[in-house]
């Protein structure tokens, strides 16, 4: 009987701990976009060196969130795919971001895990690897998505050759030419980082007709067939 309670009790001790172990060999997941009520909203700060982060950690296990402002906080993980944090809303250290674009994102992006003190667990999450990047995927109870990648593609050698975009500022269409930019997608956002327009790209240089977009400033996210990425900035005249 002592030999069925203590294998019990190791087989519980287990399953409390278990995780996918690239989560946590992972030093620094950076978040390219979230997915809200079905709408997906790219961080303004993509591609850029000072992009929103999140890590996790063990011994102790935590969970280390960081935009604007940022929190860290413990976390269980039920299984190799789940995970829960606190039920109480964390301590948020404010942070120092000044353009309104970056601190709408951050407050978007908080809401995965706590909306307005409103815990939104448990959370699932998927890791998908892509060469030598990976690509972690996280699901709060609502059913709304964190993206994160772990590099960030401010690093050249996972970002097109020669990307240009011209004439810019545009009025009404929009150039984009590469060497190796044939097979790819195009997704633009605007400056809240909410999805606006998207294409397919089949040409090294191809013309975007961006006549219906309103005037403002834009993110353009180019993704090629072997997932090389980048991330422009346009203004729509």
């Amino acid at each position: 009987m002592k030999k069925i309670i203590f294998l019990l009790i190791c087989i519980i001790s287990f399953n409390a701990y278990a995780q996918d172990s690239r989560l946590i060999d992972t030093d620094t997941w950076y978040i390219e976009k979230i997915t809200l009520e079905g709408e997906d909203y790219l961080s303004p700060l993509y591609g850029l060196p000072l992009n929103g982060i999140s890590s996790f950690t063990e011994n102790p296990n935590e969970f280390l969130f960081s935009y604007c402002d940022g929190f860290s906080t413990t976390i269980t993980y039920s299984s190799d795919t789940a995970f829960e944090l606190p039920v109480e809303d964390p301590i948020i250290l404010l942070g120092m971001c000044t353009v309104q674009a970056e601190v709408t994102f951050d407050s978007r992006f908080q809401t995965i895990y706590y909306d307005n003190g409103n815990y939104n667990g448990p959370f699932t999450y998927e890791i998908n690897e892509m060469g030598s990047e990976k690509e972690l995927i996280v699901t709060n109870s609502a059913g709304d998505k964190a993206y994160y990648n772990t590099i960030a593609l401010s690093i050249d050698e996972n970002s097109f050759a020669n990307v240009t975009i011209y004439p810019n500022p545009a009025k009404d269409i929009l150039t984009i030419s590469t060497t190796n930019i044939e097979n790819s997608t195009v997704t633009i956002y605007n400056i809240l980082g909410k999805e606006v327009m998207n294409a397919a790209i089949d040409t090294a240089s191809q013309q975007l007709n961006i006549e219906h977009l309103n005037a403002g400033i834009y993110l353009m996210n180019v993704v090629a067939i072997n997932g090389k990425q980048q991330t422009l900035k346009f203004i729509k005249e």
